[in-house]
């Protein structure tokens, strides 16, 4: 899927070869309007994306392709100020997004 903004799908090839998104559930931090969002969420069991701008997160959740609906999930919150339900040792092995292009970010010299 190419858009005006990756015309090469070069953000798609990088955030594949980062992650692999089969049958994972992924936690996506500042998602923004979900633009990254479906270029991956395919392949996730499930998706939380969240974003601390809720006229993003109300674009996102509006352009929710049908086929995605029960597995994509977006909210409003601040990653600083959510309580996670589970300690990190009981987590499931799920990618982080934000995570995972930081790390690239960080780690390409």
């Amino acid at each position: 899927m190419s858009s005006s903004i990756d015309p090469e799908g070069t953000e798609v090839t990088v955030i594949h070869e980062l992650v692999d998104f089969l049958g994972a559930d992924v936690l996506e931090v500042g998602c923004g309007d979900g633009r990254l969002t479906w270029r991956y969420a395919e392949a996730a069991a499930t998706v939380l994306a969240m974003d601390m701008n809720g006229e993003k997160i109300e674009r996102a959740t509006a352009a929710t392709p049908a086929s995605l609906l029960s597995k994509t999930s977006f909210v409003v919150a601040d990653i600083a100020d959510v309580e996670l339900s589970r300690t990190p040792t009981t987590w499931p092995s799920s990618p982080t997004l934000c995570d995972a292009l930081n790390w690239r970010a960080w780690s390409t010299p």
